[in-house]
């Protein structure tokens, strides 16, 4: 298979985007990009005419895997041995061997990468560069040299150097394409019109799509809407026996949520060409009398599953449109899984604050924002500029710009509060550890029927339930079914103690405080040391440890103290009076933890409690709802 082709850089063909660099320097490489990438602004803020531009344009980019100082490095070392050459053999007509040089440029940025194309062009031009000197009437003194002597060392000294980048790496740098695949806001699977008494499959919002915005500009992208998605399914069906595989990969995709009953794809052609769906023991139906959100998810995911293994550049304008806030998660996992998907490249717009919030969760997301500007001229007619700026995750602009709240505490039917995203990160994986040893259980699923809320600590004063606040926000009328947890941290505190006391009485069993400073601290011995291990240090060099010896201790400090002088990382463990790199330290963590065994007696306490709490506040009961878009609250 050939390998992942992402983009990391791009150079925009639009005259009127700029991007903004470091020190707020304007320039033409959008760079930063990842496997996902999220373009967010007001209405009207040009996000939807970038992607839109970038489908239909032959950009230049620059590939995730090319690296310029080892593609510079070859270069430079053809023209040290050149020159070296020349020098050494006294060639007094340099004119011809400047002519070869002045071809050897290293590459300075992503727009002379596009220019160049790959190293295939530039090993023709000194090619070419060399059989225009030896046809010449260059001549030499003081050497016997010939000058077929002469170009066939410079061809030599190129080839050798070529040769000594790896296969892989030469390949890599051969022109690439990628299926360019467009789902824009206008997009269904309800046939539009009637022919007579059959639907017409005709792609109108292909058409207007078209008209709208490709009228110049069309070179042949996919666009995808929806109403194809009957001739797709019918001509995969009844096509060789990789398309029929990856209609039942598909149907089994789409059994997740149906509660795993089979789902199967019927191109239908009586009473009328429809694409009818039939879901375990239920009558089959026409796709589009299914809930409007399963539908649109469908319309986004059906074109990853006909084009798996292939390389993709997805461009999708606010898939967030009719789905649930569990259906927008379920989404987001689809869209970074691996099976199929490895050479997959995305570039959405969005307008909505829980879609960024759970980015937050995957690893490989990049988000800008898009601004339209204008010039301080007093012109009556101006016309705008669009800066695309890159921002970090940490970065709360980006949800700022469109006012996010954790607005899935409104859709889910309980809430687990925590304090902190360490917290959140691991819970939900006990969650997943639990299922899996206890396959008989029900696997409910996050922001459909339960929402972690992250209150930071102290913050929890301003909340109804303590009435410590004279205008407290109301935790009843916002989420009422909700299960708190704390940290004990030293347990000395008179307020924090007083406090606790207080959630006691109010939530009872809902309240629940470790039973160790913090909840890095109920990770089992097995698995510390295993993370230890990944962090580099000699596993043989650890000494026996107890949970008992550091469940109410600063683990950072505790870990320092047990590696002594035989610690290996570089950096400190210790980060005040936590671990250092608590989300990275976490997801190390979570790695090791591939069984119920390898969680300690309280994570495992403490995760029978949440299943049972999710459990008890479930109404209905059902995974998924065939008929709608997610559970009612």
């Amino acid at each position: 298979m050939q390998p992942s082709y992402h983009i990391s850089g791009i150079v925009l063909p639009q005259e009127d985007f700029t991007c903004l660099g470091q020190n707020d320097i304007k320039e033409k490489s959008l760079k930063n990009l990842s496997k996902l990438n999220i373009f967010i602004g007001e209405n009207n803020s040009g996000k939807s005419r970038l992607i839109r531009e970038l489908v239909s344009s032959d950009f230049g980019y620059y590939p995730k895997e090319y690296s310029f100082d080892r593609l510079n490095e070859c270069i430079e070392k053809i023209r040290s041995e050149i020159t070296e050459f020349a020098e050494k053999h006294h060639i007094d007509e340099m004119r011809s061997t400047r002519n070869v040089l002045s071809v050897i440029k290293q590459l300075q940025d992503i727009e002379q990468l596009h220019r160049t194309t790959n190293l295939l062009e530039i090993l023709e031009s000194l090619r070419e560069a060399v059989e225009k000197m030896v046809q010449s009437n260059a001549h030499y003194t003081s050497t016997p040299i010939t000058e077929a002597k002469v170009g066939k060392t410079f061809a030599d000294i190129i080839d050798r150097c070529m040769l000594e980048l790896s296969e892989d790496y030469v390949t890599l740098l051969q022109p690439h394409s990628f299926s360019r695949i467009y789902i824009p806001i206008l997009r269904g699977l309800r046939p539009i019109e009637k022919n007579g008494d059959v639907y017409d499959y005709t792609d109108l919002y292909v058409r207007r799509t078209l008209k709208d915005y490709f009228q110049d500009n069309f070179n042949g992208f996919d666009i995808f809407t929806g109403l194809k998605a009957y001739k797709q399914v019918k001509e995969h069906l009844l096509g060789n026996l990789h398309q029929r595989k990856l209609i039942r990969e598909y149907e089994e995709y789409l059994s997740e949520f149906f509660d795993g009953k089979p789902v199967a794809l019927i191109p239908s052609e009586n009473p009328e060409e429809v694409l009818v769906i039939k879901i375990g023991d239920e009558q089959e139906r026409p796709i589009f009398e299914l809930g409007d959100g399963i539908q649109s998810l469908i319309i986004i995911t059906m074109p990853l599953f006909l084009h798996r293994n292939e390389d993709v550049l997805l461009f999708v304008e606010e898939p967030e449109l009719l789905l649930h806030p569990g259906l927008q998660r379920k989404l987001l996992e689809t869209l970074m899984q691996q099976k199929g998907f490895e050479r997959f490249q995305y570039f959405i717009t969005t307008h909505s604050n829980h879609f960024l919030d759970i980015t937050l969760d995957f690893p490989d997301i990049s988000i800008y924002s898009v601004k339209k500007t204008f010039d301080e001229s007093t012109a009556e007619e101006k016309k705008p500029e669009f800066v695309v700026e890159n921002l970090s995750h940490g970065d709360r602009s980006a949800l700022e710009q469109l006012g996010v709240r954790n607005s899935s505490v409104y859709l889910s039917n309980c809430t687990i509060w925590v304090e902190g995203i360490t917290d959140r990160l691991y819970l939900r994986w006990y969650l997943e550890v639990f299922y899996e040893k206890f396959d008989n259980k029900e696997k409910f699923k996050e922001d459909f029927h339960y929402s972690f809320v992250e209150y930071s600590g102290s913050n929890i004063t301003h909340w109804s339930f303590l009435d410590n606040e004279e205008e407290p926000i109301s935790v009843d009328r916002l989420c009422g079914r909700l299960f708190l947890i704390a940290d004990r941290d030293d347990g000395t505190s008179t307020a924090k103690i007083a406090r606790h006391a207080k959630l006691k009485s109010v939530l009872e069993d809902r309240f629940y405080v470790f039973d160790c400073k913090e909840i890095e601290n109920q990770l089992s011995p097995s698995v510390l040391k295993r993370v230890l291990k990944s962090y580099g240090e000699d596993e043989t060099c650890l000494p026996a440890i107890n949970q008992e010896e550091y469940k109410d201790k600063n683990l950072g400090q505790y870990i320092e103290d047990i590696l002594g002088e035989q610690k290996k990382r570089k950096g400190s463990y210790i980060d005040g009076n936590t671990i250092s790199d608590k989300v990275g330290f976490c997801r190390k963590a979570i790695s090791h933890i591939e069984t119920w065994d390898d969680l300690s007696p309280e994570a495992q306490l403490l995760t029978e409690k949440l299943f049972d709490f999710i459990l008890a506040n479930q109404e209905p009961k059902e995974v998924f709802s065939s008929s709608c878009n997610g559970p009612e609250s």
